[in-house]
């Protein structure tokens, strides 16, 4: 996966396309006539083929451009091989751990130069939901807040206090987001109190953070 990244018109994959594609090859522009031929070895993949318009050379052409969405590594090294010169783009993950975040659906990635107060790439949002029949007691998961997410790694909204200080009658209970660096901690939590919370991740991918 780290070989593609040597590719002049490589881009970092930051969505999942067509929610499950990591690879994405775009090839042009092709005169019309010309056509990007795919083997039928391979047959998991998705082709989208757009005209383009006509080119400003002499005598004028329709031009075309092929994308290739796909997940299979030798599907890729073929087109590389067979239309390198003509690839525009090439995005493809990051390494394996941008690969894993990618395909978890509960997780959104956001890329921007600096993570939360400089410091956390992660940033874990609590919510109690309408649809779950049973409540969660908000003092028991505040208290797990207070074990699992500590100021030498997170950061949160409250961190230090007393559990019971943050329970109140009213009947949705607002729980603060939890920045961190400690994904061990998050996957705890989802453990202890995923049956009866709504939770999301979201993460900040910065050039360093995958390195």
């Amino acid at each position: 996966m780290r070989q593609f990244r040597k590719h002049k018109s490589w881009h970092p994959t930051k969505k999942l396309c067509y929610k499950q594609y990591s690879f994405v090859i775009r090839i042009g522009a092709m005169l019309r006539g010309h056509d990007v031929v795919v083997p039928t070895e391979f047959s998991k993949y998705r082709r989208v083929d757009r005209e383009d318009g006509l080119t400003y050379k002499q005598p004028p052409a329709f031009t075309r451009t092929c994308s290739i969405y796909t997940n299979d590594l030798r599907l890729i090294q073929y087109l590389l091989s067979t239309y390198n010169e003509l690839i525009l783009v090439l995005e493809s993950p990051y390494n394996e751990q941008h690969a894993e975040y990618l395909n978890d659906p509960n997780r959104n990635i956001i890329y921007r130069d600096k993570p939360w107060y400089h410091k956390y790439h992660h940033k874990l949002n609590v919510y109690e939901s309408w649809r779950q029949s049973n409540k969660p007691n908000p003092a028991l998961v505040i208290a797990t807040f207070q074990e699992l997410f500590q100021s030498a790694d997170s950061k949160w909204s409250g961190q230090g206090k007393e559990p019971i200080q943050f329970y109140h009658s009213s009947r949705w209970f607002s729980y603060p987001p939890i920045y961190t660096n400690n994904e061990a901690s998050i996957m705890l939590f989802k453990l202890a109190h995923g049956d009866v919370l709504r939770l999301s991740v979201e993460t900040i991918v910065t050039p360093e953070f995958l390195k």
